[in-house]
């Protein structure tokens, strides 16, 4: 089995090459730049321009940041930097919690307030930012960093070498407040934030740092180069175009930025998912940069790279071993121990927010094991294309009505989506024979498409509802709906709307196979509320009461609760039962084990309603 062998060795270099492997070839570069503005050099000469300090614009983007902004205004005023050359901007993008109004506050100490009335993202909010300030350096910064009181200082020292563009300060996790602490993996976070400033470090000796966090980076004003409005990582195209252009990025280890640790998984764990998604988009756009005729970029490049790949490695490693064992018995015991640690992983996971997962071991291995669910349904995303270029933090500091049922516990949504994760992969692989027998049976049957897309709602980031396209086999005739509007699910069915393999793959529930396409995404759930569209969900809205109460907190399911007691809805009186049911889905959905029975027993009815034939007309 000499090619188990060679694949799994291959697998595990390319998982460790971004860990262990790069920073060891980083060091076998020669050095081309000395460290700028050591501590012993505090005093360095700043750049001058006519005899005088630079011009610095602090530039600030922030969307309902009500609960930061005020410390962050107060921080950035008491820099040690020369008041009158420093210009503070912040861009509310759409804010509504306040935030207006804490920067307009600070208009009298100098303060200047730009608005987008309507949100728009971080890239339209740094775009007018960057228009705004007419200084000779800019300094990108987030709402939640603060910066040490020299900070700016050493990065305006930093630009004093003339082929420096960008000076990117140290990121550090500070410590939050003790007593009111929710952070999933202090210890993690800021383990791995050390890590990444000690290579950094090495990076920008050896003129390979490419990128920047967003949290402080100081740039050449005439250097910004805006990047497109979707843009996710802004913070690494940035300093990377300004780096391809010709320009060097400094790292300045004593400029120190710092936040606190992430408040909980579910930002977390969004936070990486963006990080992945905007990974994949800038390879794809700066592909032409990875060029073995600069080492020194390309290196880089291929770290980013096997680090975004990571999950894809592991999912790799695991079909090969469970082959292997397949065919000789040798390979059992490595599948048990692989999968003993999947187990491993996976009950870290479960132990956020107990006492056991507050150690510092179950933090690492949470951190890790989250990082790698988190690219892979980033990688997802970015190949369906999911993605405005606007980031929404879990929370988003919005107030959600009274009324609303309570957030999900963190770990039992993840629970849920990794039951979704697998449970999707494994249904599309087993049921891929099957799809394809009904997609030649419906193409044969009558013209048109085999596929149905249409558009259903899921709850967004912010608890209001979020339109999707939802896949499905057609079970109608083209355009059936063109003169009636939109009607009842079983409603007429002979009225010549359904086509006749239509009836059949409808009572067998066989229509929504395609729809696992959509949990694998992460607009549905495998079990959770039917899905509907949006003009019969405003006119239910109004007629049921509960209806936006059960979905609220879950995703639509292709099955569910209500699904295998109630068929398809015909009338109001029907979407009322169903609503019941589905809230008493969601009152099992607030601790893991009663979860996991309901889930499992719902699943369970779910295939002896499919054999039955008790799915629509």
């Amino acid at each position: 089995m000499t090619w188990v062998l060679v694949t799994l060795g291959l697998l595990g270099v390319l998982f460790v090459f971004p860990y262990v492997i790069y920073p060891f070839l980083v060091r076998l570069f020669e050095p081309t730049m000395v460290e700028i503005a050591p501590a012993e050099n505090a005093s360095a000469p700043l750049l001058t321009v006519k005899g005088v300090q630079p011009s610095v614009a602090v530039l600030i983007p922030a969307h309902n940041e009500a609960r930061t902004l005020r410390g962050k205004l107060n921080n950035t005023l008491n820099l040690d930097y020369p008041t009158d050359r420093l210009k503070i901007l912040v861009c509310s993008d759409g804010s509504t919690d306040g935030t207006d109004a804490i920067a307009e506050g600070f208009s009298h100490r100098g303060v200047t307030l730009l608005r987008n009335d309507v949100r728009s993202g971080k890239a339209t909010a740094v775009e007018r930012l960057v228009a705004a300030s007419d200084t000779d350096l800019v300094l990108f910064t987030d709402a939640s960093a603060r910066l040490q009181p020299d900070c700016l200082k050493r990065l305006v020292a930093a630009l004093d070498a003339p082929s420096v563009a960008v000076a990117v300060a140290r990121y550090e996790v500070r410590p939050g407040n003790p007593e009111d602490d929710d952070s999933p993996n202090p210890q993690a976070e800021a383990a791995y934030w050390g890590f990444e400033a000690r290579l950094r470090r090495a990076e920008a000796e050896r003129d390979m740092l490419l990128g920047a966090s967003g949290a402080g980076y100081l740039i050449r004003r005439d250097v910004v180069a805006l990047p497109p409005k979707d843009t996710i990582n802004d913070d690494f195209v940035i300093p990377l175009t300004a780096r391809l252009s010709g320009h060097r990025v400094a790292y300045v280890h004593d400029a120190v930025v710092s936040e606190t640790p992430t408040e909980s998984t579910t930002t977390q764990y969004r936070r990486w998912v963006r990080i992945a998604y905007g990974n994949w988009q800038m390879m794809a756009r700066y592909a032409s940069a990875f060029s073995l005729a600069r080492p020194r970029v390309a290196l880089p490049f291929l770290r980013k790279l096997t680090r975004t790949l990571g999950p894809w490695f592991l999912l790799a490693g695991v079909i090969t071993l469970g082959v292997a064992a397949a065919l000789s018995d040798a390979w059992v015991w490595p599948g048990v121990a692989a999968a003993g640690g999947a187990a491993v992983a996976a009950t870290a996971i479960f132990l956020d927010g107990t006492t056991p997962g507050a150690l510092r071991p179950v933090q690492l291995i949470r951190f890790a094991a989250l990082a790698q669910v988190a690219y892979f349904h980033g990688a997802l995303r970015f190949s369906f294309g999911q993605g405005n270029g606007i980031w929404k933090r879990a929370a988003e500091n919005e107030v959600l009505a009274l009324d609303r049922p309570a957030p999900i516990p963190t770990h039992v949504r993840v629970a849920k989506r990794l039951v979704d994760i697998l449970g999707a992969t494994v249904a599309l692989i087993a049921f891929a024979p099957v799809m394809f027998v009904v997609g030649l049976w419906i193409k044969l049957d009558s013209p048109g498409n085999v596929f149905y897309i249409q558009e259903r709602e899921r709850p967004g980031d912010s608890g209001r509802p979020r339109p999707f396209r939802m896949f499905k086999f057609r079970s109608m005739v083209m355009n059936a709906e063109a003169k009636t509007g939109p009607v009842w699910a079983a409603s007429s069915p002979n009225a010549g709307r359904v086509t006749k393999v239509g009836q059949f793959i409808r009572k067998y529930r066989l229509d929504e196979l395609p729809q696992f396409i959509n949990v694998l995404i992460g607009d549905m759930s495998i079990v959770g509320p039917r899905p509907e569209r949006p003009f019969f969900t405003r006119m239910l809205e109004e007629q049921v009461p509960g209806y936006s109460d059960r979905i609220a907190q879950l995703k639509p399911g292709i099955t569910g609760w209500a699904q295998v007691h109630v068929a398809s809805d015909t009338s109001v009186d029907s979407v009322k039962e169903k609503v019941m049911h589905d809230l008493v889905y969601l009152a099992h959905c607030y601790a893991l084990g009663s979860y996991l029975r309901m889930e499992l027993y719902v699943l369970w009815r779910t295939v002896f309603v499919m054999l039955s034939g008790k799915g629509a007309a």
